[in-house]
């Protein structure tokens, strides 16, 4: 899933989008890019289909396993699934994120009053908070914003992946790479759960009592 952003980061108005109105959320952190790239296939044999109109074509192949690593097909395997689960959390923290865009961009200019606008602002900005842990939300597209500020949830589990991917051989997961993905799927939890809250009704009619 690729995430869109939407909304210029705070205090910068410079940032291009493109036609269709968003722009790449992009991390230069060479040791991020790799995790991005999901798990490679398991040793073993395949079938290649080529579907051209009403032909099919199909023909058997063998994926071999790499000679000059000692991993096992066991560790392979486990490997996979644990690059297919980081996947999927890596996929929820960016349908979050776009889902956060989303709103925020909404919120931007559409009122007709001042008490209308302080709500929208204030709606913004609590997602904004939700969002400043799901990704870098300074990040402007200019690679030296790899420097600048500490990965989020999302830069952080793009590293995780790139560890094994392109760092790992064919070696399972360690017990410490297994319990930095718990972390950070609990970090990710709890920030669906704010969202959640925030989307409530009840939530809102509560805010606007105390107003």
């Amino acid at each position: 899933i690729t995430a869109k952003l939407r909304v210029d980061p705070l205090g910068i108005d410079w940032v291009t989008y493109n036609k269709d109105g968003w722009r790449q959320l992009r991390t230069w952190d060479l040791d991020v890019n790799g995790g991005k790239l999901g798990p490679k296939v398991i040793p073993g044999k395949y079938i290649a289909v080529l579907q051209i109109d009403d032909n099919i074509i199909k023909q058997t192949f063998n994926v071999l396993k790499d000679p000059n690593t000692t991993g096992t097909i066991r560790d392979i395997k486990a490997q996979f699934n644990f690059l297919l689960n980081l996947r999927e959390t890596i996929n929820e923290n960016v349908t979050l994120i776009n889902k956060i865009e989303e709103l925020r961009y909404s919120l931007q200019n559409n009122f007709s009053s001042k008490k209308e606008e302080k709500a929208a602002r204030d709606m913004d900005m609590r997602l904004y908070e939700i969002e400043s842990h799901l990704f870098d939300v300074k990040l402007t597209g200019a690679r030296e914003d790899a420097f600048r500020n500490p990965n989020k949830i999302y830069g952080r589990l793009a590293a995780l992946g790139s560890d094994l991917t392109r760092f790992g051989a064919d070696f399972k997961p360690t017990n410490q790479q297994i319990e930095v993905f718990k972390v950070l799927s609990d970090r990710l939890e709890k920030q669906q759960k704010d969202f959640n809250i925030l989307m409530k009704d009840d939530y809102w009619d509560s805010e606007k009592n105390k107003n």
